[in-house]
């Protein structure tokens, strides 16, 4: 046998053993980590969210009683009680915009109860504005109200 023909022999052998011991690695990989974080919010008692309402909190006021999330404007948030209704109040800040870590934490918050898309690239969960905070309805609101609807607008998450 020829010097070349053996060295071919070779060369695919090896690329051969390579790939095949490349795909037993990857088969032996456990699951990443990630595909837990992708499950849907639920409700207490793992009842889906049916609806979700978002009311914008000026920074010298009170979040409502009725709040089930609190998202402050550093991007935190508290959960008080997660029902199939959930009320989603974001307190506003002293800047003309949302800061980005709250607009950051807000999408991440409805994507998670949001899951997937409907017909028409909507999401399956209705979200909507209450009406003091929407300024469709009362044009004299704070800079970052209109900021929160511009934002939700173009994330095609109101209905």
């Amino acid at each position: 046998m020829s010097s070349d023909a053996r060295n071919t022999r070779v060369v695919v052998c090896l690329i051969l053993a390579m790939t095949a011991g490349a795909r037993l690695l990857l088969w032996l990989e456990p699951r990443p980590t990630y595909a837990n974080a992708m499950r849907p919010l639920t409700a207490v008692g793992g009842q889906p969210i049916e609806s979700v309402l978002i009311e914008y909190v000026p920074p010298d006021a009170l979040p409502p009683a009725s709040a089930s999330v609190i998202l402050l404007p550093d991007g935190r948030y508290h959960w008080d009680r997660l029902g199939p209704q959930v009320q989603l109040a974001v307190i506003g800040s002293e800047e003309s915009r949302l800061p980005m870590r709250q607009k950051a934490a807000l999408l991440a918050l409805l994507q998670g109860m949001s899951w997937g898309r409907g017909a028409g690239g909507q999401y399956v969960v209705p979200v909507r504005l209450a009406e003091q905070s929407d300024p469709r309805l009362t044009a004299t609101l704070a800079p970052q109200a209109h900021d929160l609807f511009q934002m939700l607008a173009a994330k095609q998450f109101l209905q």
